[in-house]
């Protein structure tokens, strides 16, 4: 049952995150250069840490249904790491594969 509630947190946070870059990504091409332009660093990192906080709230109070303080832990730190992991993946995705900035 815990499952389908930290499945809609990372719904809520992946697919806010995909608006975000999709809109980012369309004021650069309105821009004329992928490179320049986009939303402000300000918003977006703002957007960015406001989706992590919800998801990470929904997570922790939907885990408080679980009596064992140990395995409650556990579980909350795999699904935060994971979900890190991810979302790392799918930055770098987004500035290399389509070209916004270059390492």
């Amino acid at each position: 049952m815990y499952w389908k509630i930290f499945a809609l947190s990372w719904i809520i946070f992946f697919f806010g995150l995909a608006i975000e870059l999709t809109i980012d990504y369309f004021l650069r091409l309105v821009d004329g250069n992928v490179r320049t332009g986009g939303l402000q660093p300000g918003v977006y990192y703002g957007v960015q840490l406001l989706l992590a906080f919800i998801s990470i709230m929904i997570s922790v109070k939907s885990s408080g249904r679980i009596e064992n303080v140990r395995n409650r832990g556990i579980l909350l730190v795999m699904n935060f790491c994971l979900g890190f992991i991810l979302y790392l993946f799918f930055l770098l995705w987004y500035v290399l594969g389509l070209g916004v900035d270059s390492l």
